[in-house]
């Protein structure tokens, strides 16, 4: 995948120079750069690319305009916007040096209530004056709220609008909601299309809430729990969770979350207006009754009188075990056992506690007007408690000090204010009259905090504000790691990365975890990348991790593999070194010259070595295993003759070839200059390649099945074992197991969804394989039994196997993607497609693969060329537009539409097209004669490596030209050959569909041949697998049932 920094940087370098990722988040990546033009520094965001093509370039750069007329001085000014190569959609603002509203609140958990009212007002200003000007934001949330001093910006109104605009259903393929469900108003999260600047007034209640109050109004496990109150639950009171919170607020912030958007202000300078009334603090006056709907107003005066009644009773009280107190707030308490003489510690405690962020400590002096004097020693447990509710604190800090000669043991606990449960331990020794210092105290106190003994600072000076939350998400990955949980590992780095974007440890973490899970996109660099320029809150050893992660990812693979080398003498985990000193030898493209090669060149990285490197990982390792390495293995070492690894020199100037062989004790590729690869030229011997793989799928069964033998109830050890006797062609019985019976293990194992309805995917490839039609059918059937979902798309290829043309079409407009539809124009950069048009033309490869001649087909051509004049105005790239997206399936559709559908389309040196054409302006002899040439460009594949699809065209082309015995011979070579059909056969609806049809004509073929055993054979084939087809497709199967059951 292009590097999207390098792809930006390039596209923009008369304009911008692209600096670094300041950020990124489920939408955008945020860059930093500089304008050119002008010199001065500029925040470049970029659409996450699924979600760049799912907006559209129009519509984006139509709605982006629309913001960047908005001129306010609370909202975010626009400088620039465009759409680069590759398809990605960027616009440019001003580089704010400040921090976000999230950040504080981060930092400080709830705001002076002067300051959260001064940042909602300019909020409200803002969205006052752009609802005056027609613009909706959406997306109010103290991420988008910007602060630089006492002055606020409003950032990313545009953003919002062109996401919402591009549609519900098309912003939940690329997994993103417009609206943040904690700040959500009823009307977004029921999904209702006409919000107004209502929705934007809720939503900023939402944020004052969260400012005075210390967190948002609703919370919940998931987001669906928190919409689900926006849409039934009221808000609790402010001044339930803040005292001192001015009653007039309150108020106004109950009026402005009311679930009817007419019940609410109705624009934001009413709710400014009402949220600065002054009012009394002790019960809700006349004027903030007066703003409550007339429901709310009889419930707020009865509550009044009852407060009043009450309110002497509770003054004279301690605050028992059910008040309300703060998970989140700490005290700490004076400990029991000191002798005379020693230094107190309950405040250097408190102090370090302090220095985390999310951890709130009730300050000392309050905490000694209650338990304060000469009682202090005597307390008992309860009495600490009770002291602690008290004072809100819903985490207790209490230790006691043991004399042991001139030192003390002190044993200090965190507990649970509410029920008294001891929450964790810290235990330290000191002389009797010594203060801790702050490595001691931090240490204490982490291991009051946290699972793990890992300190947040690298560096006894650092200044390093942790954050709790991100720390205890860091620990969760950390322990996830221990059984080797990657998936769950990254999404609590990224959790962690997200709550503390300077945590150097979950940013080193998160890159390792992305590597070993096998992204290497632009994430796993910005994740590397990130690590390394927070190296100082590294310790040495980490930092060197970053360096060679560093060195992967830029592609110096020669430094790589000289640190991750350096990393196995100190690596701990004993993986991180050993997997990036494979990484850096498999990865390694250059090619060298080395007199003692065959070739005169060799791979600078060496096959042998990575694989050795690999294999120390696995060697007596105790369960659980890394099952990431098993799988690296299993790309490294091939099991077929196909793969062909590619290489260059250093300077580019040459390309070479290689082909994995034995050569005397190793594995090695031996590069020859690639054309001559290619075209069969010198190479190495058919014997030595052979052995490669053998040795290769000999290693691989054997690491395999000692897998699946020490984690017997692993789903992914039995899946990749399947995936190994798949490619051996050991696909169903046998005494040594077969893929269908591992891949049937690893079904029954697995617990995960999205996992299962991959291996039930793969099941029916292999039944496929196997010619296992009625088991095949019969699956298919279990998997489309319920109606299919969006996470079902999967199932693409599934639908078009057996005939559900209605599910194969929502599929392919829900996800044009699965179309593989190539639009890029002549230089090879990505066309910028609208959504519809896509839709359109992926709709129809659909039936075309499916060779249904209906009236939807047919004029789905015209429909595609008119949505392209809709909605494409340059001429020059309308055309290329039309080239590439109607190329594919107009190709595929010509059995039904006729040859003469593709004669405006360019062959571009296609044989099938190229067929067509000849066969469209009756050259048959051409027909052949091109034909004839096609097995010498294919000499070093198998018959089940070309896909099914251009088997089938080839083969009707040539029975359309009267040569039917080249057709038959043809259809049967991949026919007799199932078992080597490529693995991609159900990814793509054109190949799953072009098997069947090839089944069908070979089934015609024979039958009008008379050759009623083959003709019934491939009958039978074809009726099960369509048994369940859609009614445009019953009358192809009522034939292929009539010849099965056919005694000519």
């Amino acid at each position: 995948m292009i590097d999207v920094h390098d792809d930006l940087a390039a596209a923009l370098a008369d304009r911008y120079e692209v600096e670094r990722e300041l950020g990124h988040g489920g939408m955008a990546i945020v860059y930093l750069a500089r304008d050119v033009k002008h010199g001065r520094r500029v925040a470049v965001k970029v659409l996450r690319p699924d979600l760049a093509s799912s907006v559209g370039a129009e519509r984006f750069l139509r709605e982006i305009g629309v913001a960047a007329k908005l001129t306010h001085p609370n909202i975010l000014s626009l400088h620039d916007s465009g759409s680069a190569p590759g398809g990605l959609l960027y616009y440019v603002m001003p580089y704010v040096e400040g921090e976000t509203l999230r950040d504080r609140l981060d930092r400080e958990h709830q705001l002076p209530i002067d300051d959260a009212l001064s940042i909602a007002r300019q909020v409200g200003d803002a969205l006052d004056y752009a609802h005056a000007h027609g613009v909706v934001h959406r997306d109010v949330k103290p991420e988008n709220i910007l602060l630089m001093g006492e002055h606020v910006l409003v950032a990313d109104f545009g953003l919002a609008r062109a996401l919402f605009s591009a549609g519900s259903t098309r912003l939940t393929e690329s997994a993103v909601t417009v609206g943040t469900p904690a700040y959500m108003s009823p009307e977004q999260a029921a999904a209702d299309p006409e919000v107004d600047g209502r929705a934007d007034v809720y939503s900023l209640a939402c944020v004052l809430y969260e400012m005075i109050a210390g967190t948002p109004p609703f919370r919940g496990a998931t987001a669906q729990a928190v919409l689900a109150q926006h849409l039934t639950a009221s808000a609790p009171s402010i001044c339930a969770q803040r005292p001192h919170c001015p009653k007039a607020v309150d108020a106004a912030v109950q009026r402005a979350m009311e679930k009817v958007p007419a019940d609410r202000f109705r624009t934001a300078r009413e709710f400014v207006e009402a949220m600065e009334a002054t009012a009394s603090t002790a019960t809700p006056g006349p004027e903030a009754v007066r703003g409550l709907t007339p429901s709310r107003r009889a419930i707020a005066l009865v509550a009044a009188a009852v407060v009043v009644g009450v309110a002497a009773v509770v003054a004279s009280r301690f605050i028992g075990p059910h008040a309300d107190t703060d998970p989140d707030t700490y005290v700490v308490l004076p400990f029991s056992g000191l002798p005379d003489g020693a230094a107190p510690l309950d405040q250097p405690i408190a102090e370090s506690l302090a220095e985390w962020q999310g951890v709130h400590v009730v300050d000392p002096r309050r905490t000694s007007e209650v338990v304060g004097g000469p009682g202090v020693r005597s307390m008992t447990m309860n009495d600490a408690l009770r002291a602690a509710r008290e004072l809100g604190a819903g985490r207790l800090v209490w230790g006691e000090a043991t004399r042991v000669g001139d030192s003390l043991r002190l044993r200090v606990a965190a507990y649970d204010t509410h029920d008294g449960r001891e929450l964790r331990t810290a235990r330290a020794t000191l002389r009797t009259a010594e203060t801790p210092s702050a490595p001691h105290l931090r240490a204490l106190v982490n291991d009051l905090l946290r699972d793990r003994s890992e300190l947040p600072w690298a560096r006894s000076e650092s200044d390093v504000a942790p954050s709790l939350e991100a720390w205890r998400a860091y620990d969760r990955g950390r322990t996830a790691l221990s059984d080797w949980d990657i998936t769950r590992a990254q999404k609590e780095f990224q959790s962690a990365v997200r709550r503390d974007p300077e945590h150097a440890q979950a940013w080193l973490w998160l890159s390792l975890t992305e590597l070993w899970s096998g992204d290497t996109t632009q994430r796993w660099r910005g994740a590397t990348r990130r690590a390394f320029e927070l190296h100082q809150r590294l310790t040495t050893n980490d930092s060197v991790v970053a360096d060679a992660e560093l060195a992967l990812a830029e592609r110096r693979y020669t430094d790589a593999g000289e640190r991750f080398s350096a990393l196995t003498k100190t690596d701990t985990t004993g993986v991180i070194g050993w997997y990036g000193l494979g990484e850096s030898n498999s990865r390694d493209p250059v090619v060298v010259r080395d007199a003692r090669s065959p070739s005169g060149y060799r791979f600078r990285g060496s096959v042998e070595q990575a694989k050795r490197a690999y294999l120390h990982i696995l060697d007596d390792r105790a369960p659980p295993q890394p099952a990431f390495v098993y799988t690296r293995l299993a790309s490294v070492l091939t099991t077929s003759g196909s793969v062909l690894k590619v290489g260059r020199l250093v300077d580019g100037s040459a390309y070479f070839g290689a082909f994995q062989s034995w050569q005397g004790d190793s594995l090695t590729h031996v590069p020859y200059p690639l054309a001559s690869v290619i075209a069969a030229g010198p190479g190495v011997s058919t014997r030595a390649k052979a052995a490669a793989i053998d040795r290769n799928r000999a290693l691989l069964r054997r690491l395999y099945v000692d897998w699946t033998r020490s984690t017997p109830s692993s789903a992914e050890a039995h899946e990749a074992l399947a995936a190994l006797l798949e490619a051996t062609e050991e696909l169903s019985g046998g005494d040594a197991g077969s893929a269908i019976d591992e891949i049937r293990r690893a079904r029954s194992l697995t617990t995960d969804s999205a996992t299962a309805l991959e291996l039930a995917r793969d099941e029916l490839r292999l039944l496929v394989k196997t010619a296992a039609w009625d088991a095949a059918s019969a699956l298919a059937d279990t998997l489309f039994a319920k109606p299919v979902g969006d996470a079902d798309s999967s199932l693409v290829g599934a639908a078009a196997l057996t005939g559900r043309v209605g599910v194969l079409a929502e599929i392919l407009r829900a996800h044009p993607e699965w179309a593989d539809l190539q639009a890029t124009g002549p230089d090879g950069t990505a066309l910028d497609v609208p959504q519809t048009v896509q839709e359109d033309a992926a709709e129809m490869l659909g039936y075309g693969s499916l060779g249904l001649c209906n009236d939807r087909l047919r004029a789905m051509p015209t429909r595609v060329r008119q949505q392209l004049e809709r909605y494409v105005p340059d001429e020059r790239r309308r055309a290329q537009l039309r080239g590439a997206l109607l190329r594919r399936p107009l190709t595929l559709a010509v059995p039904c539409l006729g040859a003469r559908a593709v004669e405006s389309v360019d062959a571009e040196g296609e044989p099938v097209l190229l067929m067509e054409h000849a066969l469209a302006s009756g050259r048959l002899d051409s027909v052949r004669a091109i034909f004839r040439r096609i097995p010498a460009a294919r000499h070093n594949e198998r018959p089940g490596d070309v896909a099914p699809d251009y088997t089938y065209l080839e083969s009707w082309l040539m029975a359309a030209a009267g040569d039917t015995a080249a057709a038959v011979a043809h259809l049967d070579g991949t026919l007799e050959a199932l078992p080597t059909l490529g693995n991609h056969v159900l990814d793509f609806p054109a190949q799953s569909a072009g098997l069947v049809r090839a089944i069908v004509l070979r089934a015609d073929l024979a039958a009008a041949a008379g050759d009623s055993a083959t003709a019934q054979r491939w009958a039978r084939a074809a009726a099960a697998l369509l048994s369940r087809a859609d009614r445009e497709l019953r009358p192809t199967v009522e034939r292929m049932r009539s010849i099965a059951s056919s005694n000519h």
